[in-house]
């Protein structure tokens, strides 16, 4: 790398982590709560679907999940930023552990999200999602007990939710010869339709998913993903072999950085506007 790209990559290392920077401090310096007025207090000062089951209110929970999802995004980026290529496949991985935190976050908090029951019952398919996973892994591992201790809970949700039929039809997809995660109302979106929704085409090309498919081949070691990160290279005779110290170029690193950016840009801003907090600080 040339002297003149590596003062180019320095300042686009800096410039977003000063950006995102602000994000993480703006909503320190707001104590993680919503402004008065703001959609996400308006639905709280009314309590909604608060049961001892849940641990509070569903919608609430799936705000802070998006919070939480969005800081995750950041610090992922962050760190593969900081990286800047060195160790390609680790860069990669991270940047799609960022698309997808980004893309989780920008789901809980998104503006076509018009009622509580909508954010309420995101939230309840997030936390059905995320409890169907462990109790998978802890059936699997044999850890009979604390797997039966999941299921219980699981399907205590699930009871609960039944009385509220707002908050749509139970799946209990969980007990099929095939599980999956139950759900209420509409199945939950897989996470390359989620990332499509950060980077919207409008020709149905789903550049999303695209993405998502690309940074995930080093993290399932796939042979094209080890192209992908550099490590894998073609010789003019047609034989392969394998770099180990190969490094992304800085346009390379500018390319992924820059998507990594916007999809964090686009669900901050999401966050954001259901909290009632000012974009425009940011931008300024």
């Amino acid at each position: 790398m040339t002297s003149n790209n590596k003062i180019a990559l320095k300042k686009q290392v800096d410039s977003s982590m000063l950006f995102m920077g602000a994000i993480r401090e703006a909503m320190h310096d707001r104590n993680y709560l919503p402004a008065e007025g703001s959609p996400a207090s308006l639905d709280n000062a009314h309590p909604h679907y608060a049961e001892a089951e849940w641990s509070g209110a569903l919608h609430e929970q799936s705000d802070v999940q998006a919070q939480m999802s969005l800081l995750a995004s950041i610090q992922h980026l962050s760190l593969a930023i900081e990286d800047a290529g060195c160790q390609p496949a680790a860069f990669i991985v991270l940047v799609r552990a960022s698309l997808e935190a980004a893309a989780s976050s920008n789901f809980l908090s998104s503006a076509s999200i018009t009622s509580v029951a909508e954010g309420a019952r995101r939230g309840l398919n997030e936390m059905l999602h995320g409890a169907f996973q462990q109790w998978r892994a802890l059936d699997q591992y044999g850890e009979v007990a604390d797997a039966a201790t999941k299921l219980t809970t699981i399907n205590q949700w699930l009871y609960k939710a039944s009385s509220y039929p707002d908050l749509g039809q139970i799946n209990r997809a969980h007990e099929r010869r095939s599980p999956a995660a139950p759900h209420a109302g509409d199945q939950r979106p897989t996470i390359s339709s989620m990332i499509d929704d950060l980077f919207p085409t409008g020709d149905g090309k789903r550049f999303g998913r695209w993405l998502y498919s690309a940074v995930s081949a080093p993290a399932h070691s796939s042979a094209h993903g080890f192209a992908i990160a550099g490590a894998q290279i073609l010789l003019p005779d047609g034989s392969q072999t394998i770099d180990q110290e190969a490094e992304l170029a800085h346009d390379r690193v500018a390319r992924f950085a820059v998507t990594g950016l916007s999809a964090v840009s686009t669900a901050a801003k999401s966050v954001f506007a259901r909290y009632g907090w000012p974009w425009s600080d940011l931008e300024s």
